[in-house]
């Protein structure tokens, strides 16, 4: 489970992760990363 979103520097460091890793060809491992550190800004 990924760290708790505390503070703009934190939503800006996964944003950031985010915008990296989006659109690429992911492994499953990778995809699974990238979906759990997403899922907080879905809401």
């Amino acid at each position: 489970m990924p760290r708790t979103l505390r503070d703009t520097i934190d939503l800006d460091a996964v944003t950031e992760i985010i915008d990296l890793m989006a659109g690429h060809s992911l492994s499953a491992d990778q995809a699974d990363y990238l979906e759990a550190h997403a899922w907080p800004l879905k809401r």
